[in-house]
């Protein structure tokens, strides 16, 4: 070994390089494999769930929507009887409103909503 030239040496530690290059790319390479296959496994075994969740969150959605209508309904009811509201209530009742149109409820409510502002009395 002490007899090596300055090329020999060289190429010895190209070579030793080369293979810690090769081994380190190999051992990523499996790991990558290794990480897909664990995603995808639990993908497929996470999916009965994550329906479950989809289908759980759309019917909170439109239990809020009825809420909200319930609400809607009742406190223009009161309105419209000349019930006068007290502030937090007012303010309450438009936060319901914006909710209420910004998730899809837009009928007859919208209507009554127009009519008892036309009159003034929101």
């Amino acid at each position: 070994m002490l007899n090596m030239t300055v090329g020999e040496f060289i190429a010895a530690f190209v070579a030793v390089v080369a293979g810690l290059v090769g081994f380190i790319k190999g051992v990523e390479y499996l790991v990558g494999k290794a990480g897909r296959a664990a995603t995808k496994w639990l993908e497929r075994g996470l999916e009965p769930m994550n329906k479950k969740l989809d289908l759980i969150g759309k019917q909170v959605a439109t239990n809020q929507l009825e809420n909200d209508k319930t609400i809607l309904v009742r406190l223009l009811a009161d309105i419209k009887q000349g019930e006068n509201l007290t502030e937090i209530e007012v303010e309450r009742l438009h936060e319901t409103y914006t909710r209420y149109t910004q998730n899809g409820g837009n009928s007859y409510i919208h209507d009554e909503w127009e009519k008892i502002k036309k009159e003034g009395k929101l």
